[in-house]
């Protein structure tokens, strides 16, 4: 009995102790809970100040300016061997004011003819389980297509010629506005390109098609010096003389197009998707969250022939967009290697960094010789002055492993006695001028006023070849070196006399493309903007080959 007492009287003296304890624990925990919270707090704040210093605003989605952003209506649509076709009406004027329309956008307002066709031809085709092609035609006028190549064996496609894959393609009902859903495969339940909702114009001098796909994860559209994945932007695509700075816009491109790319699937199979067109082109994407993610392209002339590889791995839509396009020639194991190419130099100054090479145990694979060697900068020639003596330079060279790469030009020198321009005049194979259609088109290049050949013409071809085996003959090189060939010159566009080129000069904005990329010099005959020498003393009104933009002088 008195054991038990004491019992509960040790047991009730423990319990502040216990109780104090607990309380100093639960203490604790609200302590490092808000200390945890406030850190988290803290920590979001400071992400979203980095984020802010580096902060660049995602440009809208291209403003509709245009109230009926598609105004064609289905006609007919019929099934055929391999695919389908679709007949398409122009229904503009039945809603809305075209003129009204045409005076509100600068885009596509124009002084002079920009032809948009009454009826469409969509031809689609399956070519084979995972490729799939759909083109818009204008069934009454004709318009530059890329030329349509060889295509090489396609050792990739799993369908065989004999065996019709199933075509997985909606549209809507006859008189309906005009759209499609691809699914590829039959048990697809959600769309690989749809282009419900989605804009499309079809001007002669003014293409734009758009469409959505699954997500936003997209990748390539190269050249260009960013990520492989590319961010929510405008992209511009156009073939000119440049050069990459670091800092510089990554949404410009540099020397080449290559409208297409990859873009991740929700199920992580990728499609491939080729815009195959050759004019000046600006590509937009932007993700609408459930609704998918929207593509734009923006052309200045051509047709729509979009290809989708698609419902594959990565590297295998790689291998069939390459079975289309041509696969790239395996180089020289040398031409992999380290290269010496400097502008200015003479022939002794290129003898002297060769021996300073040989000096120090530098390693050299081979030398780059510039415009320098040529006589006057004519294509084909040999400085007989300033570089007498290449040829033994060039045997030496290779006599210790060495290799020699010599520049050539597109451009011929518009002078009579100059074998290769009297070729091409006499076999009337340069590209023709816009403006005096029996007269080849003039520039400048660094051998002043230059023409260039039409390699679309086989007589071109062969002026082409004999200027090559001539160069050989006098001089056995390794490489050539082909410069300026997308073709870039001192004009933007055809030289207009008394017209002095400026090389600083930018006559070239494409203000509907929303890019700086259009400021250099390039030879396009019909899509580039030039100056007028009718225009006003406070505007200069700028054609862009059918639409006039009206903008002003710079201060």
């Amino acid at each position: 009995m008195l054991e038990d007492e004491r019992l509960n009287l040790e047991e009730s003296e423990t319990l502040p102790a216990t109780t104090d304890s607990n309380a100093k624990r639960a203490f604790l925990g609200i302590l490092v809970g808000g200390i945890f919270f406030i850190g988290l707090v803290i920590g979001i704040a400071v992400l979203v100040i980095l984020a802010g210093l580096d902060y660049k605003p995602i440009p809208p989605k291209p403003e509709r300016r245009i109230t009926a952003g598609n105004p064609y209506i289905l006609t007919s649509y019929v099934v055929v061997k391999g695919g389908a076709r679709a007949g398409l009406k122009n229904n503009r004027k039945a809603i809305e004011d075209p003129q009204a329309m045409l005076s509100e956008d600068p885009v596509i307002s124009n002084t002079t003819e920009n032809y948009e066709p009454e009826t469409l031809l969509v031809e689609f085709k399956l070519v084979d389980e995972h490729f799939f092609n759909v083109r818009y035609l204008d069934p009454d006028r004709s318009r530059w297509e890329v030329t349509e190549y060889e295509r090489n064996e396609d050792k990739y496609a799993e369908v065989s010629q004999h065996i019709r894959p199933y075509l997985h393609l909606q549209v809507p009902a006859i008189n309906g506005k005009f759209s499609w859903e691809f699914y590829g495969k039959r048990e697809e339940q959600m769309y690989i390109m749809s282009t419900n909702d989605c804009k499309l114009q079809y001007y002669d001098k003014y293409v734009e098609f758009e469409a959505k796909v699954q997500t936003h994860e997209i990748y390539g559209m190269g050249e260009r010096v960013s990520g492989l994945r590319l961010k929510v932007e405008n992209y511009s695509l156009w073939n000119y003389d440049t050069t990459y700075e670091f800092g510089k816009d990554p949404t410009e491109g540099t020397f080449g197009s290559h409208p297409f790319f990859l873009n991740r699937l929700s199920n992580n199979k990728f499609i491939g998707v080729f815009m195959r067109n050759s004019n000046a082109m600006l590509f937009s994407f932007w993700n609408t969250g459930f609704n998918g993610t929207f593509i734009n392209y923006k052309m200045v002339g051509g047709i729509i022939d979009l290809s989708i590889f698609h419902a594959a791995e990565a590297d295998y839509i790689l291998k069939k967009y390459h079975a289309v396009i041509g696969r790239p020639y395996l180089p020289p194991v040398w031409a992999m290697g380290f290269h010496q190419a400097r502008e200015g130099l003479k022939l002794n100054e290129m003898k002297e960094l060769f021996s300073n090479h040989s000096s120090h145990w530098t390693p050299i694979d081979s030398f780059w010789v510039d415009v320098e060697m040529t006589e006057g900068g004519r294509t084909f020639t040999i400085n007989k002055g300033s570089y007498a003596g290449v040829e033994k330079f060039a045997e030496e060279l290779r006599k210790k492993g060495h290799h020699i790469v010599v520049m050539t030009n597109p451009g011929l020198k518009v002078e009579k006695g100059y074998k290769y321009y009297d070729m091409a005049v006499k076999d009337d194979c340069l590209i023709k001028s816009a403006r005096h259609f029996d007269s080849p088109l003039e520039g400048r290049t660094y051998a002043g006023k230059t023409v260039w050949l039409d390699h679309y013409l086989h007589k071109s071809q062969l002026v082409w070849a004999e200027g090559l085996s001539d160069l050989h003959s006098a001089l056995s090189m390794d490489g050539v070196w082909i410069s300026m060939n997308e073709p870039t010159q001192m004009c933007s566009g055809e030289c207009l006399h008394p017209q002095i080129p400026d090389p600083h000069h930018n006559a070239t904005e494409f203000d509907y493309l929303q890019s700086d990329l259009q400021y250099t010099h390039v030879l396009c005959v019909d899509t580039c903007l030039l100056y007028t020498s009718d225009a006003a003393d406070e505007e200069d009104s700028v054609d862009l080959g059918g639409r006039r933009i009206i903008k002003k002088k710079k201060k």
